[in-house]
């Protein structure tokens, strides 16, 4: 996730730019995970799993749905300490693609450094994902990675969209072939407009 650790000060007390993280995942259930693939990322999501070890089903999106209850069908979560969001679209239509956009213009509004997009990969079919990504990349989001278990349970496609310059993009330190694989993956994708 870049930009993810928040600016600090090194030991001369200069400040230094945001950094990336990059979050490992150990799954302790090993049942395959029902969900959709959007066109534009199912190759980075397939070589999530497969480096989880995680088989996939297709999604049964009304029993997921069921699962969701009243929550929105797009918020946002703040963390001012961090000067990030994280949106989180459960439901498309009307109501996840107005609460969608709603939440990027917020987190503009609050001049966040970063903001990340999750989007239900087992709610949301594949022509659902591949319109909010679309959506999405209008506002200089690009892929970040899988996450697992996130909301409800659910795994989500992970977007992320950097809002400052001030963000180390380059001495990112990797230990793992599909560790440099992911990276490859998100500096390819970012959009154009969000090049440093």
């Amino acid at each position: 996730m870049l930009g993810s650790v928040p600016q600090g000060k090194d030991e001369t007390g200069q400040p230094t730019p945001r950094a990336a993280s990059l979050l490992t995942f150990l799954p302790l259930e090993r049942e395959p995970r029902a969900v959709s693939f959007p066109e534009r990322y199912a190759g980075p999501l397939e070589a999530a799993y497969a480096n989880l070890e995680l088989e996939t089903v297709e999604a049964d999106r009304e029993r997921a749905l069921g699962e969701l209850d009243d929550r929105p069908a797009a918020k946002i979560e703040r963390d001012e300490q961090r000067r990030s969001s994280l949106i989180t679209v459960s439901r498309w239509g009307e109501e996840g693609r107005a609460g969608m956009v709603d939440a990027v213009r917020s987190a503009v509004h609050h001049h966040d450094d970063v903001v990340y997009c999750d989007l239900d990969l087992e709610t949301l079919s594949s022509a659902d994902l591949d319109e909010a990504i679309q959506q999405l990349r209008e506002f200089d989001f690009f892929y970040c990675g899988l996450a697992l278990c996130a909301s409800a349970g659910h795994d989500h496609l992970r977007l992320q969209a950097l809002m400052s310059d001030d963000i180390q993009l380059d001495g990112i330190v990797l230990d793992s072939d599909y560790a440099q694989q992911l990276r490859e993956t998100i500096f390819a994708d970012r959009a154009p407009s969000s090049r440093v």
